[in-house]
This record gives C-alpha cells, structure tokens and sequence, in this order.
C-alpha cells in the first residue's frame, strides 16, 4: 500500500514477485523474524535496478496469526535512514496489533461457522423430536386406553398382583407422555429449562425398581436399597437418570445365577 514513487514498480508489484526471486520479502517469511535493511541491497528482490532506484531502506516483518506466517508487511523509504530501536518497536507493535486483529477477525468467522453448524443441527433435531414425539402419542394412548378396557373387563376379577401390574402399566405409560410432551418443549425450544426443586430419591428410587419388576421375571434378583437423601434437581431428568441406571444394572447381570443391585449415598465434606 501507498505511493512506490515509480509507474514501473508498482506495475510490478501489483503483478506479483517470483517467490524464489524476493528474497526481501521470503526472508522474514522463513525466518518469522523482522528484516532491516538500513541501506538496501538493489539485488535483493531481482527488479530491474531502474525502478528500485529511489529505493534506499527497507523493512519486512512477518505478519504472524497464531505463530504462523500469513503475509508480510513491508515499508520502504526514498531518503537514506538508520533504523532505530524505537522504529522497530514501533513497527513490531503495528505488525503485532495487525495479526492480533486478524486472528481475532478469523475467530469470530470460524465461530459464525460454528454457529451456522449448531443451528443447522438443532434444526434437524427440533423435526426429529417434533416427528419421533408425535409418532409415540398413538402407542402410548392405546396402552392407556386398553389398560383401561381390560381393568373394566376384569373389574371383580383382578387379584392384588394383577391390580398393581396394571397399576405400573398405567403409570410407566403416564411417564411416557410426560417424556413426550418434553421432547416437544425441547424440539420448540432448543433446551428444555431444569424444573429444580426438592427430589425425595429414596422414593424415586423405589417407584423405579417396582417399575423394573417385569425385567426380573424368571430371575433372582436382590435389590439392595440404602437410605436416599432429599436433594435438589429436577425430578423428570433425575428419574431419566435412575431409570438408565438401573435399566442397565439389569440388563448387564442376567447371566449371573443371583444378581445383587445396591443404590447407596454417601455424604462428603463438600458433596
């Protein structure tokens, strides 16, 4: 940039110099390391002498982004001149600054990228939850409806143990729906807002494993239930949690002759 005090230079700047021939400028590039030259040598970038005639100091320094070369600033001057520390101090802060900006300038583009990513992908999960949770409304509401129809059916004949089971199957079924409904609030909203409050997860924990019962059919299972502290979270993610657990405490133990599941707390200085 700026005024090369000569038509001939400047064409052939702005046609661009040989990278094996500007030694001037391919210096600093290698070297990642300012070069001066207080009287410069006409046979360092190989331009006909004519048009670096004028031309009696110079100075390249490398433009730097995240260590690694990505230009080079150059400054010439048309009178003789001895660079002095200040000059450079000066010159090396402008070069500094320069590729603080650009780097800065480049992370802002690679994080609008990023952003443009995760909207595009939270786009695809909003229609994935929106389809998958409208496509579990149908099931969830015929097993609550022919719960219904076979507890009229049985109504008189239903045994403790088949009252509870429908009882579970009704309640499993409720907790789908609730599922549901968050996966819709999540599809609409990108997040779905932790409900915090007071969470008793001895009884969670319980409600949980007599849930679980019809996985332990035809097996010996002994849970072995510690006492469980109230704490504060959120009861739905809370529950997701437990049931994932313990679904796979199960499920990872079925070849063993008895299968013994503890769920304890233990309570620490800061925990």
């Amino acid at each position: 940039m700026g005024e090369l005090g000569n038509a001939a230079l400047q064409a052939t700047i702005d046609q661009g110099l040989p990278y094996d021939t500007a030694h001037n400028l391919v210096r600093p590039w290698i070297t990642r390391s300012a070069y001066y030259q207080d009287d410069y040598d006409k046979s360092t970038d190989q331009v006909p002498v004519e048009q670096v005639a004028h031309v009696h100091t110079t100075a390249t320094l490398p433009l730097l982004i995240r260590g690694e070369p990505r230009g080079i600033f150059a400054a010439a001057m048309f009178d003789k001149h001895c660079w002095t520390a200040t000059d450079k101090a000066v010159l090396d802060t402008v070069v500094r600054s320069l590729g603080l900006a650009l780097e800065g300038a480049q992370g802002l583009a690679q994080l609008a990228e990023e952003r443009h990513k995760l909207e595009a992908v939270n786009g695809e999960l909003e229609a994935f939850s929106y389809s998958v949770s409208h496509d579990l409304r149908t099931p969830v509401r015929h097993i609550l409806g022919f719960n219904t129809l076979l507890r009229k059916a049985l109504s008189g004949h239903l045994d403790e143990q088949a009252s509870r089971y429908l009882r579970v199957i009704e309640e499993a079924a409720t907790r789908m729906n609730t599922l549901i409904d968050a996966m819709l609030d999540l599809s609409q909203t990108s997040r779905l807002p932790l409900q915090v409050g007071v969470v008793d997860l001895g009884n969670l924990v319980q409600h949980i494993v007599t849930e679980l019962e019809a996985d332990t059919l035809n097996r010996q299972v002994e849970w072995q239930l510690a006492p469980l502290p109230l704490l504060m979270g959120d009861p739905n993610t809370l529950r997701q949690v437990m049931i994932n657990l313990l679904s796979n405490a199960l499920k990872y133990t079925r070849t063993r002759e008895v299968t013994q599941i503890r769920v304890w707390a233990e309570e620490r200085a800061e925990e």
